[in-house]
């Protein structure tokens, strides 16, 4: 029966976890009143990562690890910072439009 459930659960993992996201992003108010709880679906996500990993994937990852640390370096020193030059860009740009929209700056020319 256990195997059964974390079967259906695991197969349909990614469904749940946008399907959940959907859902609190669209009707805020009964998540927030859960927020305390946020460690415990965060660990239930973990568990739900770890249900689907076997042996076999920590072999392959042990054979050839070079992939993994090419994801991480991609993740950590190419997206994280891209991320962040971009969002300070908007933010720039949205605190200058604003400022100029309350005339307390006129427009370059």
């Amino acid at each position: 029966m256990f195997e059964r459930a974390l079967s259906f659960y695991t197969r349909y993992f990614a469904i749940w976890v946008f399907l959940g996201g959907l859902a609190a992003y669209r009707w805020p108010a009964p998540f927030k009143s859960s927020a305390s709880w946020y460690l415990w679906f965060f660990a239930l996500t973990m568990f739900g990562i770890g249900a689907v990993l076997r042996i076999e994937d920590f072999r392959r990852i042990a054979m050839n690890p070079d992939i993994v640390l090419a994801l991480k370096h991609f993740g950590a020193e190419a997206t994280i910072p891209t991320t962040a030059f971009v969002f300070v860009c908007i933010l720039t740009a949205s605190i200058a439009a604003s400022i100029r929209q309350r005339g307390a700056v006129a427009p370059a020319e």
